[in-house]
């Protein structure tokens, strides 16, 4: 596979706190919850930062999505509020695009392709219709908040096997590399805010691996000045200190 297809589901899956052993005996897609507004021309995702899930709407509408899936032999899990994944036993197929990709665009080329996509597509169509007439959207709606109107489905795949990580010690916030740490058998520590933060909790190990919070940052935010901004805080939290160290 490509970078399309790579198995995120089943990385962030065990960082969002499940089994080792048992997340390898399956195959995860992530189905994560998103917002489709459609015009005359274009059906667009919404970028996730709009949705703010509370815990309690992912629960009613995972319920509410299982009802449904059941029929289909499928279970929807949703350990935290945006991100929610399907457990399935074999590889079904599909080829989708990362919801990074797909967001604040155009999503008619970036629907699940493949053998098995003309059932996956008609399964989505019905639980669009289950979620548009959801009574948690339409408290949502009340409150002026976007709908969670669909699913997207990517990342799918198995869980890979790492070979024990040469770092000592990993610092992330990011699900990905918290799931890659913990398959190399590394206990991922949330990041320190500055390279100073770090160097006082101990951070003394030169084989740390850190990867800075970028919550702050929103990649489909294309405006070069907030880029700078955040590039430039980087720079005096993290490299400009690091660069000094060395």
């Amino acid at each position: 596979g490509d970078v399309r297809d790579l198995p995120v589901a089943s990385i962030t899956r065990l960082a969002d706190g499940g089994r080792r052993e048992e997340i390898a005996q399956a195959w995860w897609l992530r189905a994560d919850p998103v917002s489709l507004e459609a015009d005359l021309q274009q059906v667009r995702l919404l970028p996730t930062r709009y949705l703010d899930v509370y815990p309690e709407e992912a629960r009613d509408l995972v319920a509410e999505c299982n009802a449904l899936l059941q029929g289909d032999g499928l279970t929807l899990e949703a350990p935290e509020p945006t991100r929610w994944y399907l457990r399935l036993e074999a590889d079904p197929s599909l080829r989708t695009w990362p919801l990074s990709e797909a967001e604040d665009r155009d999503i008619t080329g970036l629907l699940p392709e493949g053998a098995a996509s003309p059932h996956w597509r008609a399964l989505l169509t019905e639980l669009q219709m289950l979620l548009h007439s959801s009574t948690v959207n339409a408290r949502r709606l009340e409150r002026g908040r976007p709908p969670i109107n669909s699913l997207w489905l990517w990342g799918g795949g198995f869980l890979p096997r790492l070979k024990p990580g040469r770092f000592a010690d990993v610092y992330a916030n990011d699900p990905v590399a918290r799931g890659l740490a913990l398959l190399a058998d590394r206990t991922p520590e949330l990041p320190p805010a500055t390279a100073g933060d770090w160097l006082a909790q101990g951070g003394t190990n030169a084989e740390s691996l850190v990867v800075p919070d970028d919550s702050g940052y929103d990649r489909a935010n294309v405006e070069v000045q907030a880029w700078a901004v955040w590039v430039t805080a980087l720079e005096q939290s993290w490299f400009a200190p690091c660069v000094t160290l060395l």
